[in-house]
């Protein structure tokens, strides 16, 4: 969205996203591969623009290892720094 560290948490969405999509993730319901690639593709290019390289990777791996409750808890309040509720 633009604001201070927007950047910064959109990096741990694909992370939380690749750790927990697909089966047996309590209901998380992947898009077609298509779609998929198309958002994937732009958000990464987006957050990877906003940050350095070595930011982007930190904020990803934090968000790769929340659990699916801290990730859900990211979708609702990306604005907060998870508070360890890591696997």
């Amino acid at each position: 969205m633009g604001g201070p560290g927007d950047a910064e948490a959109g990096a741990r969405f694909p992370g939380a996203y690749d750790a927990h999509a697909g089966a047996g993730s309590g209901g998380f319901r992947p898009f077609t591969p298509e779609t998929e690639h198309r958002i994937r593709t732009r958000a990464e290019e987006v957050l990877r623009g906003a940050l350095a390289p070595e930011t982007y990777a930190r904020h990803y791996e934090e968000g790769a290892a929340l659990s699916l409750g801290a990730a859900a808890d990211l979708v609702r309040q990306p604005w907060e720094t998870p508070s360890g509720d890591f696997e």
